[in-house]
C-alpha cells in the first residue's frame, strides 16, 4: 500500500504514513439495517473504535520526518546556533568563580588619597617634569591639599619650587619654539631658491635678519617688470607671513632693491 499524500509505501499493518504522518483510509463501514415500518424504534448499537491507538515513539518519528521536509535549512541553522550559545553559557555559569560577580555594585572602589600621597606624587612631577603642562598637573594636586591641612608648610615651599621650575620650563620651550619657527623660515627660503635654480635663474634666498625674519632674494637680474610679477603672487606672502616673515626683499646686488612689509 501505498501513502496518497506522498506517495511513501506503507508496511502492513500500519494506520498511517511514517513520512509524512497521513491516516491510511479505513475500510467502508457496513451500512446499518433499516427498521421496519411500525415496529418498535429499536437503535441498533455500533461500537465506537475510536482514533487508532499509534505508539509514541512511531508519532515522534513522523513528526521529524515532516518536519525534515518544511522547515527551511536557515532555520535549522538557527536553532542550533541557539543551542549552542545556550550551552555555553550554561558551562560558564557553573564554571564562574565562587564570589565573582559582574555587578557594578561589587567592585571594590580604591580609597580617596591622602594629603601625603599628593605631596608625594607633587614632588615627583616637579623632579621629572618635561613640559609646562606636567607642571599644572603638580599645580592642581597641591590645590586639592586644605589651607588648614597639618602639610600647609610642605604645600607653600612645594609652590615656591614648582613656581621657579615653571620659569625654567617655561623659557626652555620658548627657546625650542623660537629655534623651530627660525628652521621653518631657512628651510622655506631654501625651497625657493631651489625653486628658481631649477628653471635657470641664479638666485641666491636667504632667511635674514633677528630671528631670520627677513626673505630677502638676491638676482642680477632681477628688473622692475620681475619685481612687479613678483607682487602679484599672493599664495607666496600668505606663506612667507604664515611662516614668521617680517619683511620681504629683492635687490639685483648693486642698486636696485624693493621690500614688502608683512607685519
Amino acid at each position: 500500500m501505498f501513502c496518497k499524500q506522498c506517495g511513501k509505501e506503507i508496511p502492513d499493518g500500519f494506520s498511517f504514513c511514517g513520512l509524512c504522518g497521513t491516516p491510511v483510509d479505513a475500510p467502508p463501514s457496513t451500512p446499518a439495517q433499516e427498521v421496519p415500518q411500525g415496529g418498535p424504534h429499536v437503535r441498533r448499537k455500533t461500537r465506537d473504535v475510536g482514533k487508532p491507538n499509534i505508539p509514541f515513539r512511531v508519532k515522534f518519528m513522523a513528526f521529524l520526518s515532516a518536519l525534515r521536509l518544511t522547515v527551511p535549512l536557515r532555520f535549522k541553522l538557527l536553532a542550533l546556533f541557539a543551542v549552542i550559545v545556550f550551552a555555553i553559557s550554561v558551562f560558564n555559569s557553573y564554571n564562574r568563580p565562587a564570589g565573582s560577580s559582574s555587578t557594578a555594585s561589587s567592585e571594590v572602589t580604591a580609597p580617596p588619597k591622602t594629603n601625603r600621597q599628593f605631596l608625594d606624587e607633587t614632588k615627583h612631577i616637579i623632579e621629572s617634569a618635561k613640559s609646562s603642562a606636567d607642571l599644572v598637573d603638580a599645580s592642581a594636586r597641591l590645590a586639592l591639599i586644605p589651607a588648614n591641612a597639618p602639610e600647609a608648610a610642605e604645600v607653600k615651599a612645594l609652590q615656591k619650587q614648582l613656581q621657579a621650575k615653571q620659569k625654567i620650563t617655561y623659557r626652555q620651550e620658548a627657546i625650542r619654539a623660537r629655534q623651530e619657527s627660525v628652521a621653518q623660515r631657512d628651510a622655506m627660503a631654501k625651497f625657493f631658491e631651489n625653486s628658481y635654480l631649477d628653471k635657470g635663474y641664479s638666485v641666491d634666498v636667504v632667511a635674514t635678519g633677528r630671528d631670520h625674519t627677513t626673505f630677502h632674494m638676491k638676482w642680477a637680474l632681477a628688473t622692475k617688470a620681475f619685481v612687479h610679477n613678483f607682487s602679484k603672487q599672493t599664495e607666496f606672502f600668505e606663506q612667507a607671513q604664515s611662516a614668521g616673515f617680517k619683511r620681504v626683499e629683492i635687490t639685483d646686488g648693486f642698486d636696485e632693491s624693493w621690500s614688502w612689509k608683512l607685519d
